[in-house]
């Protein structure tokens, strides 16, 4: 259930391929559109996902069940992935390969992404049956073993990732841009529906400044005119 609160995040939708190398050996209904690339998540049995592509479990070298056992004729998805690859629904992806995973994933390492790309951050400590990154702007808690919690910044476009999270606790990209160009405050990104909020507000410090300057201003004044008037009137 948490995987399809992430899809849907992400604007991914399952569907059948509409023509494009993903098609093939494709189970009905499993392309997903990504980033505007369409991926297999699910291949015919024998096949599984390699960097959005269905192939034959023989040639599919970086990926293993979820037990780390080679993959076989039954298999139709990855359970983990090794080396500079990493596990991203259902299937192995390589930083450096042209498609999906370069947009994803700058680093990868041990079957994990290390290094986000653009827009996305790594789940530092995940490991490689494991979703190891996140959109900037995902806000739905991710919860990996260990009961280590990771979140994006809603409204966010780029951002780094947290430490590692250790069990129990929540850690929250730190935001660096938000989707509308600002930068964040406190990392909160404004509203693109109330773009203001966050922008022109002053801190509380400030207000409570700009206050006591209003009082003393308007207490020297009353000074002054209680002064004037006193002076005036015995004279």
């Amino acid at each position: 259930m948490l995987l399809v609160a992430i899809y849907l995040s992400l604007g991914v939708l399952a569907a059948n391929c509409s023509g494009s190398t993903a098609a093939a050996n494709c189970e009905a209904e499993s392309c997903e559109t990504v980033n505007n690339i369409q991926i297999c998540t699910q291949c015919v049995a024998g096949y599984v996902p390699i960097d959005g592509k269905c192939v034959g479990f023989a040639t599919a070298n970086n990926c293993k069940t979820a037990a780390n056992a080679a993959v076989g004729a039954g298999d139709k998805t990855c359970g983990q992935c090794t080396g500079a690859s990493f596990l991203y629904m259902g299937g192995c992806y390589a930083v450096g390969a042209d498609g999906l995973g370069k947009t994803l994933c700058k680093r990868a390492a041990d079957g994990a992404c290390k290094e986000g790309a653009d827009g996305y951050f790594a789940l530092l400590g995940a490991t490689p049956t494991e979703l190891s990154i996140l959109p900037c702007n995902e806000t739905t808690e991710t919860t990996l073993a260990g009961d280590k919690k990771y979140k994006g910044v809603k409204y966010c476009a780029t951002c780094t990732a947290p430490e590692a999270a250790s069990g129990g606790e929540i850690k929250i990209a730190t935001c660096q841009t938000c989707t509308d160009k600002s930068k964040p405050k406190d990392n909160v990104c404004p509203s693109p529906e109330n773009p203001n909020i966050n922008k022109n507000s002053l801190p509380p410090g400030a207000i409570a400044g700009i206050a006591v300057a209003v009082v003393i201003v308007v207490g020297g004044l009353v000074g002054f005119l209680c002064w004037w008037f006193i002076c005036r009137g015995k004279a």
